[in-house]
Order: structure tokens, then sequence, then C-alpha cells
């Protein structure tokens, strides 16, 4: 009977099948920050993906990888139609970083859906940037190693996030926190403190142009308010 049982080729496990419609995601790649996003650019090429797909190339980088990539393409000449959403993404990692426990997103933001030609323009343009970053960018000054210093720093990139959400159309308002969060992880992704130092200088110079700016606006209007009546 063992014997039969032994010849008789075993039923093959079934396992979950994904989702018909569901393009596959290749293994995340690891190494220097652009590699990374290179391998997420070869997974984007002529597939719409969203922030969850996102998330799961990106897995065991560590969620500042993907504050970075989604904090990049706020500097580059893309027309962005995500602030909203991608801002929102950029907060919620964050401050899952600074009180060092799992991410959480609103399934909302987790499963909208970015267009494929899009995302291969601006990883594109995040990669070139990438690259200078990583010319620079060094362990330094020394505190970086202090987990206080790194919560320190995401809380910084999730303020940051929230700036980006403002429905303001003004020039060169997401430019600035944009450019803040992308030290601040550059800091903590290479243990520079030069780079967070930097990070909150930008974020200190986004709240003093955008809080001037709208009070600029506001005084503006009320002047022409006067004027008309």
């Amino acid at each position: 009977m063992c014997l039969v049982a032994s010849l008789v080729p075993a039923a093959p496990t079934e396992h979950p099948s994904a989702p018909p419609n569901a393009p596959p995601i290749d293994p995340p790649v690891h190494g220097r920050i652009s590699r990374r996003f290179q391998s997420v650019l070869d997974n984007c090429r002529g597939r719409d993906r969203t922030i969850a797909d996102l998330e799961e190339m990106l897995s065991g980088e560590g969620f500042t990888v993907l504050v970075l990539l989604l904090s990049l393409p706020f500097v580059l000449p893309v027309p962005l139609p995500i602030s909203l959403p991608f801002g929102l993404a950029i907060f919620f990692f964050s401050a899952s970083i600074a009180l060092d426990r799992d991410p959480w997103l609103p399934p909302k933001i987790r499963h909208h859906s970015v267009p494929g030609k899009l995302l291969e323009k601006i990883l594109a343009g995040v990669i070139r940037l990438t690259l200078r970053i990583e010319k620079f960018a060094q362990p330094r000054l020394g505190f970086m190693e202090n987990r206080a210093a790194v919560s320190a720093a995401a809380w910084g990139m999730a303020f940051g996030g929230l700036l980006l959400c403002l429905p303001l159309p003004i020039p060169g308002t997401n430019c600035l926190p944009a450019l803040s969060i992308i030290l601040l992880a550059a800091g903590i992704l290479e243990k520079d403190g030069l780079f967070v130092c930097g990070g909150f200088i930008f974020s200190a110079l986004a709240i003093a142009y955008i809080g001037a700016t709208v009070w600029a606006g506001k005084s503006g209007v009320f002047w022409l308010w006067q004027q008309i009546s």
C-alpha cells in the first residue's frame, strides 16, 4: 500500500491566485536608492500602479525610501494631479517612521491609481535627481545614529506632507516642502546630519513663504474690496 502511494504523484498544492487584472510585481531590488527606483520603473512600464503597489515594490527597504519616492516628483517639471494623495501618503508613512510602527493608510489613498505613462515620466526624473543626491549624501555629524533624531526628522517629513496637501494656487508652495522632505529622507537613509539640518531649514522657509503669500493675498483682497466699496 505504501509502495503504491509512493508511486502515485501527489496532487499539486493549490495557491491563492492573484486577481486576474493585477499586473505582476517583480521582487524588490536592494542597493543604492537610484537602483531601487530603477527597479520600480521597470515594474511600472506601461502599467497603472497604486500607492499600495509602490509600497510592495519597495518592501523591506524601509518606508523612508517610499517617502523619498513620493516627494521627489514635486520638484520635477511635471504636472501633478496627485498632490493630495501623495501628500497624505507622505504624512502617514512619515508618522509611522516617527512612531516606529507599521504604517496605516486610508484605503482610498492606498488604492489611488496613477497612470503608467505619468509614473514613467516621474520615475525617470526621480532617478536623475537621486543620482545627484547620492553624490553628496554621506554619514556626517553623527547625531543621526540616535533614534530620537530619526524620529524628529520623520515628524519634519510628516509636516511637509501636510503642507503638500494644502490647496494653494500659488507657485512654489509645493517645491519648498518637497525639498525639505527630500533632504530629511536622504539624511535618514544616509545618516547625513547635514542633510537633515538643511531639511529643517527648508521647512522653515516653506512656512515663511506660504505664510507671507497668504498674508499678502489676504491684504490684497482687503485693499481691493476697500477700493470697490
